[in-house]
This record gives C-alpha cells, structure tokens and sequence, in this order.
C-alpha cells in the first residue's frame, strides 16, 4: 500500500487502485474480529497453561500464531497468496488443536 502500513490507518475512502470504502470497512472488520479472536486465545493459552496437556498448549499456541500472522498479513494488504496461506494455515491448527482436545477428553496422548 503506497504510503500506508496498515489498512487500519488508511483513508476511509478506501486506496484508489487497490480498495475502495466497502472493501476496506470489510477488512477492517476482519482484522479487528481477528484480534478479538487472539485475545480469546490468549486467555485460552494461559488456562490451558495451568490444566491442560502439553499438546493442548502446544496446539493452542500453534493456532494463536496462525491466526496472528493471517491477521498482520490482511492488516499490511499482503498479497492474496501470502494470507490464503496463512488462513490455510489456521485451518491446520485449528483442527490439530481439536485433535489434542479429542485425545485430552479421551485420557490419551494421540501417539
């Protein structure tokens, strides 16, 4: 983004040639529903921290990152490619997070 390092500063307007206001309220939206997401994961980190497993942990830490990066990537307007993977990436996580949940409330470790 010319003169922009973050979508969140931009005009309201929008960028000519890269978004317009509607685009831009969109992700606006996203990013911040992205940070409400990371703060509940943080509070989950931390109780998972004192009665978790350690995958558990490891895997909310794992999906905690992801959803970081996808959220500073649609933050920066990164191109397409760099944040589909990235959101890919979450979906990843996210379903090794729920395979560590599933192996906790099981009473075994996924090995």
């Amino acid at each position: 983004m010319p003169g922009e390092k973050s979508v969140l500063f931009s005009p309201k307007e929008g960028i000519e040639g890269l978004f317009d206001s509607v685009a831009r309220e969109i992700l606006v939206e996203a990013i911040e529903e992205g940070f409400n997401v990371l703060d509940e994961i943080d509070d989950l980190r931390g109780e998972l921290a004192i009665v978790g497993s350690p995958n558990q942990t490891a895997a909310a830490d794992e999906l905690g990152g992801r959803i970081l990066d996808a959220t500073g990537s649609l933050e920066m307007f990164a191109r397409y490619s760099d944040t589909s993977e990235e959101i890919y990436a979450i979906r990843y996580a996210r379903e090794s997070f729920a395979e560590a949940e599933f192996f906790k409330l099981n009473g075994t470790n996924g090995s």
